[in-house]
Order: C-alpha cells, then sequence, then structure tokens
C-alpha cells in the first residue's frame, strides 16, 4: 500500500470509529431502546442488544487502525546497517 492509500484508510477507519463510538454513546443511556445513524449515503439502526456487536467492531476497527498506522510509520522500526 502507498503512504496516500494508507492515510485515506486511516481517515475512513477513524471515521467508522467516530460512528460506532456515537452509536455506543446512545445506546448506553436506560432510556434509549433504538438508535438511528445517517451517514448521509445509508441510514443505520442500532438497538441496545446490538451493543456487544458494536464492541466487538469497535476493537476490530481500533487493530486495523493500529496496523495502518505501524504501515505508515515504519512501526517505529530502524534499519542499521553496517558501515564496511
Amino acid at each position: 500500500m502507498d503512504a496516500a492509500r494508507i492515510a485515506t484508510e486511516i481517515t475512513n477507519t477513524e471515521a467508522l470509529l467516530d460512528k460506532i463510538s456515537a452509536k455506543m454513546l446512545e445506546l448506553v443511556d436506560p432510556t434509549v431502546k433504538t438508535y438511528t445513524l445517517d451517514s448521509g449515503q445509508t441510514t443505520e439502526r442500532a438497538e441496545r442488544h446490538e451493543l456487544r456487536e458494536l464492541i466487538a467492531s469497535q476493537a476490530v476497527l481500533e487493530n486495523r487502525l493500529c496496523t495502518l498506522r505501524a504501515r505508515q510509520t515504519g512501526s517505529g522500526a530502524t534499519l542499521g546497517v553496517p558501515g564496511w
């Protein structure tokens, strides 16, 4: 993956994480039974019993984000090359 593609994927993944977080915050309120999220392209509806699935999706996206950031930065690894 090239640098531009990785940056785009990071942005997209962060946007998905924001949406999932918004759903989760609404659903933890005991007075809210369902939550509707309109992304502009689709309308998604989440219900309280789906909270576990949202938490699992959040974990997957967080791992993906870490992987993408590691690819972007080279995982902070340095390459030592002998000077001979």
